[in-house]
């Protein structure tokens, strides 16, 4: 095996359903619970739900379906929500229909309170509506904990989500920002976690980044950002321009799977508080204030790391026979241009080499799971221009390429 690291309970219960009828875009003032529940149960098409200053304290069941994209907007500082939101995805993986939060404030007082979340579908009567919330997004949001809160609360919980994302938004005295598990397609960009026990889970989420980003953690044994490397193999996760400070910065735990990578790259500020002063860990169990042994992975490691400000030394684990870390070639003149492969389903590409001076030859390695052979492949260069392919050679332009590849059932 290979691994490579590159509720508040309320009276009011508001079940309100996102109806299926195209209209034009249309703006929905509203000053109270009851006004917000009735424009969530009547939107159509393109719906912005405008928030008056004020606090929002109900419950909600939110249904996304085909046609519907729904956004709940407030002005960042005086429209606040203390109570709960749970998104039922319906199981439409990949579908275009958005959920927007704009410049809420979610604050509470109450301990282990989640703001939103689509939570554990097995064995629920519910499950198959549950599944997949997708195309969800906190954007200029804020998450605040007080009081009982405090270290306690999370902002969203999802398991078997779909490209979401948290952009431009802050959480402080939080839990977490974000517990993520089984989700595919995570964007984490301009966030701010600060006095906070954890940064952000991401589990074994596909396709994550997180970029440009400050994470400050002061919980005992608290993480940055914190990823399990199990039960998905030929994983993925990019950390991009991010100043993290926690007791470890980033960590891989339960690392059994074949292969993750883990990409640190750009100008990257990484602080441990931990003993060994080690910014991440790849360790097979866990790795917190109780457990402080890092225990060799089941798996190699090879850790892609293209940052001069987390340096090699500080990666736990490099000194087992099941780890090595691979840094890009310096070069005196030309510019390294980097090869990204996106997550594809059923199989995997990966490239060779990483990053190439302009012009160099590159060659792509598509690897189908069982019963799949490789059915498209495209090369975009940073403009999104597509980039010839001889067969799978190509030369890789400057500024590097995106590969997008997919997967077919073997005939």
């Amino acid at each position: 095996m290979k691994l490579r690291i590159r509720a508040l309970l309320l009276a009011a219960m508001f079940v309100v359903s996102l109806l299926p009828v195209m209209s034009m875009a249309t703006d929905v003032p509203v000053s109270n619970d009851t006004d917000l529940a009735n424009a969530i149960s009547n939107a159509t098409g393109d719906t912005t739900i405008v928030l008056a200053s004020g606090t929002y304290s109900g419950n909600y069941v939110i249904h996304q379906q085909e046609g519907v994209n729904l956004t709940i907007k407030g002005d960042g500082q005086n429209t606040k929500f203390s109570g709960h939101i749970e998104i039922y995805g319906h199981c439409r993986y990949q579908k275009e229909e958005t959920l927007i939060f704009d410049g809420v404030v979610f604050e509470t007082s109450v301990a282990n309170h989640v703001f939103v979340e689509q939570t554990e579908q097995t064995g629920n009567a519910n499950s198959a509506a549950k599944c997949y919330p997708h195309n969800v997004s906190f954007v200029n949001c804020k998450f605040v904990a007080t009081g009982a809160a405090v270290n306690t609360a999370v902002g969203a919980k999802f398991r078997y989500g779909y490209n979401n994302s948290v952009i431009n938004s802050t959480a402080t005295g939080m839990h977490s920002l974000m517990q993520n598990y089984a989700c595919v397609g995570l964007t984490i960009d301009q966030v701010k976690i600060e006095n906070c026990k954890n940064g952000i889970a991401l589990g074994t989420s596909q396709g994550v980044t997180v970029s440009n980003s400050t994470i400050k953690t002061t919980g005992a044994g608290g993480y940055g950002l914190r990823f399990d490397a199990q039960g998905i193999d030929n994983n993925s996760a990019i950390v991009e321009d991010c100043d993290v400070e926690a007791y470890v910065p980033v960590l891989l735990r339960k690392a059994t799977s074949e292969e993750y990578t883990l990409t640190v790259t750009g100008e990257c500020d990484m602080t441990a508080t931990n003993a060994t002063g080690k910014w991440c860990v790849a360790t097979k169990t866990d790795f917190d204030e109780t457990e402080t042994t890092i225990v060799a992975p089941d798996a190699a490691i090879d850790v892609v790391l293209d940052d001069t400000n987390a340096p090699a030394a500080g990666i736990g684990g490099v000194d087992t026979e099941n780890v090595t870390v691979i840094t890009p070639p310096a070069y005196a003149g030309p510019v390294m241009n980097w090869v990204k492969v996106n997550t594809a389903d059923n199989g995997v590409v990966k490239s060779g080499p990483l990053a190439a001076s302009a012009g160099a030859t590159v060659t792509l390695y598509p690897k189908a799971a069982a019963g799949y052979v490789l059915d498209t492949v495209e090369v975009l260069d940073a403009e999104g221009n597509a980039v010839e392919l001889d067969g799978l050679k190509f030369a890789i332009p400057a500024g590097g390429v995106t590969v997008n590849a997919t997967f077919k059932l073997a005939e």
